[in-house]
Protein backbone atom coordinates (compact mmCIF):
# COMPACT_ATOMS: atom_id res chain seq x y z
CA UNK A 1 0.00 0.00 0.00
CA UNK A 2 1.84 3.29 -0.71
CA UNK A 3 0.70 6.72 -3.04
CA UNK A 4 1.17 6.49 -6.24
CA UNK A 5 3.35 9.36 -8.22
CA UNK A 6 5.31 9.51 -11.33
CA UNK A 7 8.63 10.43 -10.81
CA UNK A 8 10.80 12.00 -13.83
CA UNK A 9 13.01 9.39 -15.00
CA UNK A 10 15.07 11.19 -17.24
CA UNK A 11 13.96 10.23 -20.65
CA UNK A 12 10.88 8.56 -19.33
CA UNK A 13 7.85 9.16 -16.66
CA UNK A 14 7.57 6.54 -14.60
CA UNK A 15 5.00 5.61 -11.96
CA UNK A 16 6.23 4.65 -8.18
CA UNK A 17 4.46 4.23 -4.77
CA UNK A 18 5.30 6.31 -2.11
CA UNK A 19 4.82 5.86 1.78
CA UNK A 20 3.51 9.14 2.29
CA UNK A 21 1.30 12.06 0.33
CA UNK A 22 3.43 14.68 0.65
CA UNK A 23 6.62 12.49 -0.65
CA UNK A 24 4.12 11.45 -3.51
CA UNK A 25 3.25 15.19 -4.71
CA UNK A 26 7.06 16.26 -4.10
CA UNK A 27 7.99 13.74 -6.54
CA UNK A 28 4.96 14.19 -8.91
CA UNK A 29 5.60 17.77 -10.08
CA UNK A 30 8.69 16.90 -11.82
CA UNK A 31 7.09 13.90 -13.22
CA UNK A 32 4.65 15.68 -14.98
CA UNK A 33 6.97 18.05 -16.27
CA UNK A 34 9.20 15.39 -18.13
CA UNK A 35 5.51 13.63 -18.96
CA UNK A 36 4.80 16.99 -20.76
CA UNK A 37 8.06 17.51 -22.12
CA UNK A 38 7.87 14.47 -23.84
CA UNK A 39 4.44 14.35 -24.90
CA UNK A 40 5.78 18.18 -26.70
CA UNK A 41 9.26 16.27 -27.62
CA UNK A 42 9.15 17.77 -31.63
CA UNK A 43 8.48 21.62 -30.29
CA UNK A 44 10.94 21.07 -27.43
CA UNK A 45 13.65 19.62 -29.65
CA UNK A 46 13.86 22.73 -31.76
CA UNK A 47 13.49 25.46 -29.04
CA UNK A 48 16.13 23.78 -27.17
CA UNK A 49 18.57 24.87 -29.81
CA UNK A 50 16.73 28.35 -30.37
CA UNK A 51 16.19 29.91 -27.25
CA UNK A 52 17.10 33.37 -26.81
CA UNK A 53 20.68 34.13 -25.88
CA UNK A 54 20.90 30.72 -24.83
CA UNK A 55 24.57 30.13 -26.07
CA UNK A 56 25.82 33.43 -24.20
CA UNK A 57 23.84 32.44 -21.30
CA UNK A 58 25.32 28.83 -21.11
CA UNK A 59 29.10 30.44 -21.42
CA UNK A 60 27.90 32.74 -18.14
CA UNK A 61 26.39 29.88 -16.32
CA UNK A 62 29.36 27.77 -16.80
CA UNK A 63 30.71 29.27 -13.69
CA UNK A 64 27.39 27.63 -11.76
CA UNK A 65 26.56 24.42 -13.98
CA UNK A 66 26.00 22.98 -17.37
CA UNK A 67 24.94 24.43 -20.47
CA UNK A 68 22.56 21.49 -20.77
CA UNK A 69 21.23 21.78 -17.40
CA UNK A 70 20.29 25.58 -18.10
CA UNK A 71 18.49 24.74 -21.24
CA UNK A 72 16.59 21.83 -19.37
CA UNK A 73 16.09 24.04 -16.21
CA UNK A 74 14.26 26.96 -18.41
CA UNK A 75 12.46 24.46 -20.48
CA UNK A 76 11.10 22.82 -16.98
CA UNK A 77 10.33 25.83 -15.70
CA UNK A 78 8.23 27.03 -18.91
CA UNK A 79 6.54 23.55 -18.50
CA UNK A 80 5.31 24.69 -15.14
CA UNK A 81 4.69 28.02 -15.50
CA UNK A 82 2.54 27.80 -18.74
CA UNK A 83 0.84 23.85 -18.04
CA UNK A 84 0.76 23.57 -14.04
CA UNK A 85 -0.42 27.22 -12.82
CA UNK A 86 -3.91 26.27 -12.32
CA UNK A 87 -4.22 22.75 -10.89
CA UNK A 88 -2.42 19.17 -11.96
CA UNK A 89 -4.11 16.92 -14.73
CA UNK A 90 -5.51 13.68 -12.96
CA UNK A 91 -6.07 11.69 -16.05
CA UNK A 92 -5.47 10.94 -19.79
CA UNK A 93 -8.53 13.13 -20.96
CA UNK A 94 -7.30 15.91 -18.47
CA UNK A 95 -3.89 15.74 -20.05
CA UNK A 96 -4.46 15.61 -23.30
CA UNK A 97 -6.95 19.39 -23.29
CA UNK A 98 -4.57 20.62 -20.93
CA UNK A 99 -1.49 20.29 -23.65
CA UNK A 100 -4.36 21.13 -26.59
CA UNK A 101 -5.42 24.10 -24.48
CA UNK A 102 -1.88 26.04 -23.17
CA UNK A 103 0.13 24.51 -25.63
CA UNK A 104 0.21 27.68 -28.06
CA UNK A 105 1.49 29.62 -25.27
CA UNK A 106 4.67 27.35 -24.40
CA UNK A 107 7.49 28.85 -26.82
CA UNK A 108 6.45 32.41 -25.70
CA UNK A 109 7.19 31.83 -21.84
CA UNK A 110 10.28 29.69 -22.76
CA UNK A 111 11.61 32.65 -24.86
CA UNK A 112 10.77 34.88 -21.69
CA UNK A 113 12.53 32.75 -19.12
CA UNK A 114 15.51 32.43 -21.33
CA UNK A 115 15.50 36.25 -21.53
CA UNK A 116 15.36 36.84 -17.47
CA UNK A 117 17.89 34.19 -17.67
CA UNK A 118 20.52 36.04 -19.81
CA UNK A 119 19.54 39.39 -18.34
CA UNK A 120 20.34 37.76 -14.90
CA UNK A 121 23.41 35.78 -15.43
CA UNK A 122 24.76 39.15 -17.33
CA UNK A 123 24.51 40.87 -14.23
CA UNK A 124 26.23 37.91 -12.45
CA UNK A 125 28.94 38.11 -14.25
CA UNK A 126 29.39 41.70 -13.64
CA UNK A 127 29.22 41.93 -10.26
CA UNK A 128 31.25 38.51 -9.11
CA UNK A 129 34.25 40.15 -11.80
CA UNK A 130 33.91 43.46 -9.70
CA UNK A 131 33.97 41.58 -6.07
CA UNK A 132 37.40 39.66 -7.37
CA UNK A 133 38.85 43.54 -7.12
CA UNK A 134 38.01 44.20 -3.72
CA UNK A 135 41.46 43.53 -1.68
CA UNK A 136 40.88 46.53 0.91
CA UNK A 137 40.94 44.86 4.44
CA UNK A 138 38.29 47.13 5.76
CA UNK A 139 35.97 46.11 3.07
CA UNK A 140 36.23 42.37 3.22
CA UNK A 141 32.88 41.93 5.39
CA UNK A 142 30.72 43.62 2.45
CA UNK A 143 32.36 41.56 0.24
CA UNK A 144 32.01 38.65 2.51
CA UNK A 145 28.42 39.02 2.75
CA UNK A 146 27.81 39.99 -0.69
CA UNK A 147 29.81 37.07 -1.98
CA UNK A 148 27.24 34.97 0.28
CA UNK A 149 24.21 36.65 -1.35
CA UNK A 150 25.95 36.04 -4.54
CA UNK A 151 26.15 32.40 -3.72
CA UNK A 152 22.85 31.74 -2.68
CA UNK A 153 20.80 33.96 -5.21
CA UNK A 154 22.57 32.12 -8.28
CA UNK A 155 22.94 28.55 -7.71
CA UNK A 156 22.69 25.60 -9.89
CA UNK A 157 18.98 25.48 -9.43
CA UNK A 158 17.93 28.79 -9.57
CA UNK A 159 16.13 28.77 -12.40
CA UNK A 160 13.49 25.96 -10.42
CA UNK A 161 13.59 27.00 -7.18
CA UNK A 162 13.65 30.70 -7.51
CA UNK A 163 9.45 31.70 -6.99
CA UNK A 164 7.78 33.21 -10.42
CA UNK A 165 7.30 36.62 -8.83
CA UNK A 166 11.27 36.83 -7.82
CA UNK A 167 12.73 35.05 -10.79
CA UNK A 168 11.83 38.07 -12.65
CA UNK A 169 12.98 40.61 -10.34
CA UNK A 170 16.52 38.46 -10.09
CA UNK A 171 17.99 41.13 -12.47
CA UNK A 172 17.08 43.98 -10.39
CA UNK A 173 18.46 42.02 -7.58
CA UNK A 174 21.94 41.82 -9.39
CA UNK A 175 21.34 45.40 -10.17
CA UNK A 176 21.07 46.05 -6.45
CA UNK A 177 24.31 44.43 -6.11
CA UNK A 178 26.25 46.56 -8.25
CA UNK A 179 24.99 49.88 -6.91
CA UNK A 180 26.21 48.55 -3.57
CA UNK A 181 29.71 47.97 -5.29
CA UNK A 182 29.76 51.47 -7.14
CA UNK A 183 28.90 52.73 -3.12
CA UNK A 184 31.20 50.91 -1.04
CA UNK A 185 34.98 52.18 -1.54
CA UNK A 186 33.25 56.06 -1.12
CA UNK A 187 31.17 55.65 2.43
CA UNK A 188 32.68 51.81 3.75
CA UNK A 189 31.14 53.03 7.17
CA UNK A 190 27.62 53.48 6.11
CA UNK A 191 27.73 50.30 4.56
CA UNK A 192 28.97 48.70 7.68
CA UNK A 193 25.79 50.57 9.49
CA UNK A 194 23.57 48.88 6.62
CA UNK A 195 25.24 45.39 6.71
CA UNK A 196 24.35 45.69 10.74
CA UNK A 197 20.46 45.89 10.21
CA UNK A 198 20.59 43.09 7.94
CA UNK A 199 23.44 40.58 9.37
CA UNK A 200 20.98 38.69 11.83
CA UNK A 201 17.94 38.12 9.65
CA UNK A 202 20.65 36.61 7.34
CA UNK A 203 22.21 34.31 9.83
CA UNK A 204 18.75 33.36 10.47
CA UNK A 205 18.46 32.15 7.14
CA UNK A 206 21.96 31.07 6.64
CA UNK A 207 21.09 28.58 9.49
CA UNK A 208 17.95 27.18 7.82
CA UNK A 209 19.96 26.70 4.46
CA UNK A 210 22.19 24.53 6.78
CA UNK A 211 19.17 22.84 7.85
CA UNK A 212 17.05 22.48 5.00
CA UNK A 213 18.93 23.01 1.64
CA UNK A 214 18.68 25.22 -0.61
CA UNK A 215 15.15 24.23 -1.64
CA UNK A 216 12.21 25.90 0.33
CA UNK A 217 9.53 25.36 -1.48
CA UNK A 218 8.22 22.74 1.28
CA UNK A 219 7.64 25.90 3.90
CA UNK A 220 5.86 28.71 2.31
CA UNK A 221 6.56 31.01 5.10
CA UNK A 222 10.71 30.30 5.54
CA UNK A 223 10.31 31.21 1.64
CA UNK A 224 8.55 34.49 2.19
CA UNK A 225 11.15 35.38 4.77
CA UNK A 226 14.03 34.69 2.41
CA UNK A 227 12.75 36.76 -0.44
CA UNK A 228 11.49 39.37 1.77
CA UNK A 229 15.30 39.68 2.01
CA UNK A 230 16.46 40.22 -1.19
CA UNK A 231 13.98 43.40 -1.48
CA UNK A 232 15.65 45.06 2.20
CA UNK A 233 18.49 44.60 0.43
CA UNK A 234 17.13 46.69 -2.22
CA UNK A 235 15.52 49.18 -0.12
CA UNK A 236 18.99 49.20 1.66
CA UNK A 237 20.98 49.85 -0.87
CA UNK A 238 19.38 50.75 -3.88
CA UNK A 239 16.03 52.27 -3.50
CA UNK A 240 15.63 53.98 -6.43
CA UNK A 241 14.68 50.54 -7.44
CA UNK A 242 11.46 50.09 -5.55
CA UNK A 243 10.39 47.27 -3.82
CA UNK A 244 6.99 45.57 -4.42
CA UNK A 245 5.67 46.26 -1.06
CA UNK A 246 6.89 48.00 1.88
CA UNK A 247 10.19 46.29 3.69
CA UNK A 248 11.17 47.16 6.99
CA UNK A 249 13.48 45.33 10.07
CA UNK A 250 10.50 45.09 12.18
CA UNK A 251 8.50 43.54 9.29
CA UNK A 252 11.32 41.01 8.81
CA UNK A 253 10.75 39.79 12.43
CA UNK A 254 7.72 39.42 12.50
CA UNK A 255 7.89 37.14 9.66
CA UNK A 256 10.61 35.45 11.33
CA UNK A 257 8.35 34.83 14.26
CA UNK A 258 5.78 33.17 11.26
CA UNK A 259 8.65 31.20 10.45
Amino acid sequence: MGFPALVDGGDEAQLRLFPSAEAARSAHLPGLVRLILLALNTQVRGLRRQLPHIDSSSVRFAQIGSGDVLREQILQRAVEHCFLQQGWPTDRDGFETLLRERRAEFVGIADEIALTCHQTLSGYIEVRKTLKTIQQLELLPAVKDMQSQLEHLMHEQFVLLTPWREFKRLPLYLKALARRLEKLRGAPQRDQELQAQLRPHWQHLLEQWQRRGLDLRPWPELERFRWMLEEMRISLWAQELRTPYPISAKRLEKQWRQV
